[in-house]
C-alpha cells in the first residue's frame, strides 16, 4: 500500500476509534448469557467481539465448518445443525438468544419452538428485503411484507424468495416464542470481515484511481451500516430487553452511491474518474443487476436504499463517518484474510476496463437513443 494511502487510511481510522471509545464505555450492569446462532463470520462474530469486552457469555451454535477455532477458550461452543440436529442445545438456558443466520422458514420455527422457555429474549437479524413494494421510498417497519410466489418453496434457498423468506421467519419466531421477540431489519451490512464484498469492491477500486466504471448513475441512493456500530447496537438492544421491529440502516441523512465513492477519494492513489455507462448498454452485454456489479440496482427497486430507520435511531443507534468504515475496510481488505474472503468476489480490473473500451465505442449510440 503507497505512503498517501497509508496515511489517508490511518488517519481514517483514528476517526473510527475515537467515534468507538467517546462517552461512556459500553459495558453492561448485567451479564447477559448470550446463545448465538452462527458466530464466526461477519455480523455474528463482531457481535461476540463486542459482547466479550462487555462481559458477556456466549454459548455459540453452528455446524463447525467455518473459523472453528475463532474464540477458543473463550465462549461456550456447540456444534449441530440448525435444520434439526439440535442435541447439542438440550442443556442450558440463556437471557438472549440472536439469530444471525436463520433463512428458512420450517427450520427457524422449529429451533424458536425447542428454546422457547429456555430464553428470555429472541433477537432475529431479519433484512429490509421483507418489504413487498421496494419502488416506494422511506418504508417504515408497519409496510407490507413480501409473500411467498405461486411455485416458489420457502424452505428452498432461492435469490428470488429472500425477502419473502425472512419474513416468514420473522413470523415463525413470533408464533413458536413466547419470551420478548426482536426483529431487526438491516440494509446492507459492511466493515471488516465482510465475505460479500459488495461495498468493500467500491473502496477498493476508489482507492486504486483512474478511470472507474460506474453503473447507471452515480445519483443511485444508497444506504449501509457499519458492522461494529450495527453490533453495538443490538448488545444495548439485549442489554435493555427490547422486543418489536426495528429497520436498521444508516446514516442518518441521505446520500447516494456518488457521494460514497467521493467520500472514499482521500484513501485513494490519485485522480479518479467517473465513467458513467448506460443502463442498457450493461444489460446488453449480458450483466446482471446487483451481481456483476455490486450495489447496482434497477430504478424500480431504488426503495431498498431508503428506507425508514427514524425508530431505530430514537432508540440510540449511532453511525460512526463513512470515511472511517471505508478506511478500516481498506485496511482489511489488505490482509490475507481480506484477499481470501471479499476480492475474489471483485469484478476484475480487466473485465472493468473492457467494459469501458466497449462503452466508449457505442456510447455516442446510446447517447442519441437518450435524446
Amino acid at each position: 500500500m503507497a505512503l498517501s494511502k497509508l496515511i489517508a487510511t490511518a488517519l481514517a481510522s483514528l476517526l473510527s476509534f475515537a467515534f468507538t471509545h467517546a462517552g461512556t464505555p459500553q459495558t453492561s450492569e448485567t451479564e447477559l448469557r448470550i446463545l448465538l446462532l452462527g458466530g464466526t463470520q461477519f455480523l455474528g462474530r463482531h457481535i461476540v467481539e463486542q459482547g466479550l469486552e462487555r462481559g458477556h457469555h456466549f454459548t455459540l451454535f453452528n455446524r463447525g465448518r467455518s473459523n472453528a477455532e475463532l474464540f477458543d477458550g473463550l465462549v461456550d461452543k456447540r456444534v449441530g445443525d440448525r435444520s434439526g440436529d439440535f442435541e447439542a442445545l438440550s442443556e442450558g438456558e440463556w437471557d438472549v438468544v440472536i439469530d444471525t443466520s436463520g433463512h428458512f422458514p420450517t427450520a427457524v420455527g422449529e429451533l424458536a419452538r425447542y428454546l422457547d422457555g429456555r430464553a428470555k429474549q429472541y433477537i432475529y437479524i431479519s433484512s429490509v428485503s421483507v418489504y413487498d413494494d421496494l419502488s416506494q421510498q422511506r418504508l417504515g417497519e408497519t409496510a407490507r411484507l413480501e409473500t411467498i410466489k405461486k411455485g416458489q418453496d420457502p424452505d428452498i434457498d432461492n435469490p428470488a424468495s429472500y425477502g419473502a423468506r425472512k419474513a416468514l421467519c420473522e413470523r415463525a419466531i413470533s408464533s413458536n416464542f413466547s419470551g420478548k421477540v426482536l426483529h431487526i431489519r438491516p440494509g446492507l451490512i459492511v466493515g471488516p470481515y465482510d465475505q460479500m464484498g459488495r461495498v468493500a469492491y467500491w473502496i477498493d477500486r476508489v482507492a486504486d484511481g483512474g478511470d472507474i466504471l460506474v453503473p447507471r448513475s452515480l445519483e443511485q441512493p444508497l444506504q449501509l451500516i457499519d458492522v461494529r456500530d450495527l453490533s453495538s447496537w443490538i448488545l444495548d438492544m439485549a442489554q435493555s430487553k427490547v422486543a418489536g421491529t426495528f429497520n436498521a440502516v444508516g446514516p442518518q441523512y441521505p446520500i447516494t452511491l456518488g457521494d460514497f465513492l467521493k467520500t472514499c477519494q482521500p484513501l485513494g492513489l490519485g485522480a479518479v474518474n467517473w465513467t458513467v455507462a448506460d443502463e442498457n448498454f450493461l444489460l446488453e452485454q449480458g450483466l446482471n443487476f446487483w451481481e456483476d456489479f455490486p450495489l447496482w440496482l434497477p430504478k424500480e427497486l431504488e426503495g431498498l436504499f431508503r428506507v425508514d430507520a427514524s425508530k431505530a435511531h430514537a432508540r440510540g443507534l449511532e453511525h460512526r463517518p463513512l470515511i472511517a468504515t471505508a478506511a478500516d475496510t481498506l485496511a482489511w481488505l489488505s490482509t490475507d484474510e481480506g484477499q481470501e474472503l471479499a476480492r475474489k468476489r471483485f469484478p476484475t480490473r480487466a473485465f472493468e476496463q473492457d467494459l469501458l473500451q466497449r462503452w466508449d465505442a457505442q456510447k455516442d449510440a446510446y447517447h442519441a437513443m437518450v435524446e
